[in-house]
C-alpha cells in the first residue's frame, strides 16, 4: 500500500511540475507499479483471464462516456462561455 501511494504521489508531482508529458508520466508510473508487483510476488503474475475478471467495466464505461461528452462539448464553445460566466464573479 505504501509503494502504491509513493508511486501515485510521484506521478502527481511529475504531472504538476510538467517535466514530461502527462501520458508518459502515467505510463512510467504504471510500469513502476507493475515492476513492484512483480518483485513483491516473486515473479509470479496472474493470468490475463484473472486480470480481466477484476476490471471494473462500469467505471471504464463511465470514464469513456465522459471523455466523449467533454470532447463533443469542447467543439461547441460551452467551456469558453463557462469561463466568461465565472470571470464575471471576480471582476
Amino acid at each position: 500500500m505504501l509503494i502504491a501511494a509513493l508511486v501515485m504521489g510521484g506521478v502527481y508531482v511529475f504531472i504538476l511540475l510538467d517535466v514530461l508529458h502527462r501520458t508518459l508520466v502515467s505510463i512510467f508510473g504504471s510500469m513502476i507499479a507493475l515492476f513492484f508487483y512483480f518483485v513483491i510476488h516473486n515473479g509470479e503474475t496472474e493470468s490475463i483471464k484473472v486480470v480481466m475478471l477484476h476490471q471494473e467495466w462500469s467505471t471504464l464505461g463511465l470514464l469513456f462516456g465522459m471523455m466523449i461528452i467533454i470532447g463533443e462539448l469542447s467543439h461547441t464553445g460551452v467551456f469558453g462561455e463557462c469561463l466568461k460566466f465565472t470571470e464575471s464573479f471576480y471582476t
